[in-house]
């Protein structure tokens, strides 16, 4: 009787030993961490950083995504987190008299349509010209008129031929409060729709996106103070406040602002987010710019 508890307990103890340093177990500590995904590319590469909430960081050449991650068998699975195409905010300015107008800088590149005229026929006009190849922003559309509604059209953001922007979204907006100065974001397309990607863990090590050699890994703490506070207010925060303030990095660039052009933007929702076909628009003649170096 004694020998088979002391065999039983060998065995227990061996067992525990070898999944020690054999096992595959994953778990939210055993991935928490800076990860430097392999790369050759001279503009950096790119960076994940899993926090323990199941949200996520990932920094690349140009730009930031966060999201939530979920545990799968050996798999971690990241989904970023995506934004409207379109977000508009408005303000009342004095200055402007019985001007409107609305800043639409951030759609430099983009084939995008524009309303402003209302009832049954759906009127819109390109906001710049389809061969437009030199940009130079601002781009502030001025009317006289008062404009109590408008609406934008957008291409899908996963769909990347031109051939295929036969569905559009249409954004339409209520002018309620009576603004007179109005700035639109228009955000690049990796932050409009929802991007999934997956890591293997193998060995204690995870391997991004089918990567052959793994992502080097440090600790969460590691960096500046600076680099934390940034990255800790940018998870707490939305990509686009419901008011944007001056010193944020979609606020207007105005040189030699006054105190009146420092007043916040108050973000306006959608009175309806819809598909529809691109023959169901009328075009107008021209497009609202025309930017062009031939």
């Amino acid at each position: 009787m004694g020998n088979t508890i002391k065999r039983q307990l060998f065995f227990i103890v061996a067992l525990a030993l070898n999944n020690g340093i054999m096992g595959q177990v994953i778990s939210t500590d055993t991935i928490i961490g800076q990860y430097r995904l392999p790369s050759s590319d001279p503009q950096g590469g790119e960076s994940v950083l899993i926090f323990s909430d199941n949200t996520f960081l990932t920094v690349y050449f140009g730009g930031m995504l966060k999201g939530s991650w979920q545990i799968k068998s050996n798999t971690v699975l990241f989904k970023t987190t995506s934004s409207p195409q379109v977000v508009v905010y408005g303000r009342e300015i004095s200055s402007l008299k019985d001007t409107t107008q609305i800043d639409l800088s951030g759609f430099s590149g983009n084939q995008a349509l524009v309303g402003f005229e209302s009832g049954k026929e759906l009127i819109m006009q390109s906001i710049f010209n389809t061969d437009a190849n030199c940009f130079a922003s601002p781009y502030i559309y001025k009317t006289l008129k008062e404009l109590p509604e408008f609406s934008f059209a957008m291409g899908k953001p996963e769909i990347h031929h031109e051939s295929e922007y036969n569905t559009l979204n249409l954004y339409s907006y209520a002018n309620t409060k009576q603004y007179n100065d109005f700035m639109v974001v228009n955000l690049p397309s990796e932050y409009t729709r929802d991007i999934g990607f997956s890591a293997n863990y193998v060995n204690g090590k995870l391997f991004f996106r089918q990567h052959l050699v793994a992502a080097s890994k440090k600790p969460l703490s590691e960096g500046s103070d600076e680099d934390s506070r940034f990255i800790r207010k940018f998870m707490e925060q939305e990509l686009l406040p419901d008011i944007l303030e001056y010193g944020n990095e979609f606020f207007p660039y105005i040189e030699n602002p006054t105190e009146e052009d420092l007043k916040a933007f108050y973000r306006i929702e959608p009175t309806q987010v819809e598909e529809i076909q691109k023959n169901e628009i009328k075009h107008g003649a021209t497009s609202l710019f025309h930017a062009s170096c031939d």
